[in-house]
């Protein structure tokens, strides 16, 4: 998956925005795996998790964020390369 010399870039505040998601999603899954360990905590309670915060709609924006802007730059880069705004 590595591949060296890529990068992805992203505004700022797009990556604060994801990498903060991702912080909250790994204490949280931590902390109700910690309590359902200690019976604290059912299937109910990630169930509530996923639903309440959106998990899987947050996930999918992320996921989006880092598609799109490579394939948007390398375009951006074959226009200005031939001047051809036909140029895939």
């Amino acid at each position: 998956m590595d591949s060296p010399g890529r990068e992805l870039r992203l505004p700022l505040d797009e990556a604060v925005e994801v990498l903060c998601d991702l912080n909250e999603f790994v204490v949280s899954l931590d902390r109700i795996g910690s309590r359902q360990a200690g019976g604290a905590a059912d299937d109910e309670t990630m169930g509530r998790f996923v639903a309440d915060w959106d998990l899987a709609g947050r996930l999918a924006r992320a996921r989006r964020r880092r598609r799109l802007r490579p394939r948007a730059r390398l375009r951006r880069r074959s226009t200005l390369a031939t001047g051809s705004a036909s140029t895939p």
